[in-house]
């Protein structure tokens, strides 16, 4: 939030939020509230990342679908973690390994 607070400071501020994103900040907040651990997170772009145990994410998932479609939520996990690129992957980037 406080890159988005620097974003909205600067001379011609840059508004990344839309009205959904607002939305699911409050939603989150309101879910916390009530006990259920979860936080939220954006980056340089309007789309709301929240932040739970990967046991929790269908439940939270659930419960924001009062506020949103299910089309909006999607559910993802780590990922497989940073590893170097096969050589056939390399030539299809065209990328020098």
């Amino acid at each position: 939030m406080k890159m988005h607070g620097s974003m909205l400071g600067a001379e011609t501020p840059i508004i990344y939020f839309e009205p959904d994103s607002i939305k699911a900040i409050h939603a989150v907040r309101a879910l916390r509230e009530q006990g259920i651990l979860c936080y939220v997170t954006m980056d340089a772009g309007p789309n709301v990342k929240v932040l739970c145990r990967l046991s929790e994410a269908g439940k939270i998932k659930e419960m924001l679908r009062e506020y949103f479609s299910e089309e909006q939520l999607l559910i993802s996990g780590p990922g497989q973690g940073i590893r170097p690129l096969t050589a056939q992957e390399a030539a299809e980037y065209n990328w020098q390994l």
